[in-house]
């Protein structure tokens, strides 16, 4: 007489709802046999008891069947299909510029990040590319970004920021106790940059903007300009003015550090400014830059913020952009 196995007893592993870590992961909890040994698959080639685990987000094939004892069969090979869901994808926005018309393309966001793949900017919303997105006319431009996400990581639905590239209205004023410009704009609702040109030696106290005697808005210099006729009106004080001995050709390093003037008056005999020559002056507000300077150390106006006045094209217009301080054009008041 024989006596034929008995079909194996098991309880079939099941399948983990798993999200991408960058660590390995178990893709099932492990069966149980009662009559026999549970054994797992990855390949169909290698084969163990272990439950085998993956990093990568994907699908995996995982194979499982009971290899029975001396009374149980051994049971048909199973199949049980795992995933691992991409993460959630890390980045920062990109910041809409609010800029000033000038003739030239700029751009008009400064550029987000992603932390796990690219970031893609678009005008259209249906051709991306990682390049910054520019324009050159006036308006507002709406700026689409998205980010393409890597292997493990998801991708960033498409959002939106608004730029803004402006144009320009100068009110200039000399020694006078008020000054006011009417100005007709026929770009309605465009945010208009104000710039304020005064005189050297001269200081606003307040500044208002006027249509049909309502205050607009003033932010940052920049204020949202509606059509029509609007008033420009500033009150201004007459500063203190510190004049650079004309004997001097050259003045060095910390020459007149912290000194309490508002405005400095560089006479045409220097031609080189030292390191530190007028750091830490918390007063002062201007300084007039000849063109017969060649040289000014970067850290001259240490701890200063200034308006440089000088020429365009020369060392002064130099040392003011590469330094972050307002430059005015001599030649152009």
């Amino acid at each position: 007489m024989t006596i034929r196995k008995a079909k194996a007893v098991f309880t079939a592993p099941t399948v983990n709802t798993l999200t991408y870590t960058g660590e390995a992961q178990a893709l099932v909890e492990a069966g149980t046999a009662t009559s026999g040994t549970m054994w797992y698959s990855l390949d169909g080639k290698n084969r163990g008891t272990v439950v085998p685990t993956a990093v990568d987000a994907g699908s995996y094939i995982v194979r499982y069947r009971v290899i029975g004892d001396a009374n149980h069969k051994n049971s048909t090979t199973e199949t049980l299909t795992v995933v691992i869901g991409k993460a959630e994808n890390e980045f920062t926005a990109p910041t809409p510029k609010l800029l000033t018309y000038t003739g030239r393309a700029l751009p008009l966001i400064e550029e987000g990040t992603a932390a796990f793949g690219t970031m893609q900017y678009s005008l259209d919303g249906e051709n991306y590319s990682e390049t910054i997105p520019t324009a050159i006319d006036g308006g507002n431009y709406t700026v689409y970004y998205k980010v393409v996400g890597d292997a493990n990581h998801k991708d960033v639905e498409p959002q939106t920021v608004t730029a803004v590239i402006g144009y320009s209205v100068t009110v200039a004023w000399s020694n006078r106790d008020t000054v006011s410009a009417d100005t007709v704009i026929a770009r309605n609702g465009q945010i208009v940059r104000l710039i304020l040109t005064p005189a050297f030696g001269t200081g606003a106290d307040k500044l208002s903007v006027k249509q049909g005697g309502n205050d607009v808005l003033v932010l940052k210099n920049r204020f949202l300009m509606p059509k029509g006729n609007v008033t420009v009106s500033a009150t201004f004080r007459e500063l203190t003015v510190f004049t650079v001995p004309a004997a001097l050709t050259e003045i060095g390093e910390e020459a007149f550090a912290g000194i309490a003037a508002e405005c400095v008056q560089i006479s045409d005999n220097v031609v080189n400014i030292g390191s530190r020559a007028f750091a830490d002056c918390a007063s002062l507000q201007q300084i007039a830059i000849p063109a017969s300077v060649q040289t000014i150390a970067d850290d001259a106006l240490a701890g200063a913020n200034v308006t440089v006045y000088g020429q365009a094209g020369t060392e002064a217009e130099r040392f003011a952009e590469a330094n972050g301080f307002g430059f005015v054009d001599t030649n152009a008041q």
